[in-house]
């Protein structure tokens, strides 16, 4: 069995996995026409497939914390807090009035 691979800096791509995807796909522009099916659609398709083996903190970890939250409301923040936190997160905005 010959298999061909496609090469990018860094990155060897088997190419039958390309070919598997772009068959499951069936990417076709808005024009109609076929669309190419890059490496990059690929990597992002990996991760998709895949994302259920990672753990939330190895997904998390790679946010800061200002992007895990920025999508939360008031309350959900709140609500995520205990009591001893909270009470600490009052005395500190207290004193900076």
């Amino acid at each position: 069995m010959v298999v061909y691979l496609f090469f990018e800096v860094g990155n060897i791509v088997p190419a039958n996995s390309i070919r598997r995807q772009q068959r499951r796909h069936h990417l076709v522009a808005a024009n109609g026409r076929a669309k190419s099916y890059t490496v990059e659609d690929y990597k992002k398709d990996f991760v998709r497939e895949h994302f259920d083996l990672l753990s939330p903190d190895e997904v998390l970890n790679r946010y800061s914390p200002e992007e895990r939250i920025k999508n939360l409301s008031p309350d959900v923040i709140i609500n995520s807090l205990s009591p001893e936190y909270l009470k600490v997160l009052l005395e500190k905005l207290g004193k900076m009035h």
